[in-house]
């Protein structure tokens, strides 16, 4: 059985991850870029009452512009770091929100 699942590893060939850094699809840029970008024209009626999908108009607003396609380049830039400063103020206000919510109380928590 393991021979068997080395053999079809070895006939099923390089990953896609592996023969995209090899360059085996350069010059299909464009066609990459274009697929990536094609808006989905495929509505999404989830959550809408039947009235609404027999009217299209809950599908026409979900597919207006709620869903975009994932670009690494904006999406995963990251912030600049906080300083330190700014993070003992975020403790602090942290600290005096919630302690007003989930202070104790005057309730006796030992009855000894």
């Amino acid at each position: 059985e393991q021979e068997a699942f080395e053999k079809a590893f070895k006939e099923r060939g390089p990953s896609l991850l592996q023969a995209k850094m090899d360059g085996k699809f350069a010059g299909h840029e464009e066609d990459m870029e274009r697929a990536r970008k094609k808006k989905n024209t495929i509505p999404d009626l989830w959550g809408t009452s039947a009235k609404e999908q027999a009217n299209g108009v809950a599908g026409a607003a979900v597919a207006a512009g709620s869903r975009k396609s994932f670009d690494p380049e904006k999406d995963m830039q990251s912030s600049k770091p906080m300083s330190g400063t700014d993070f003992s103020k975020l403790v602090e206000n942290s600290v005096v929100g919630l302690n007003g919510r989930f202070s104790r109380g005057g309730i006796a928590a030992s009855f000894l």
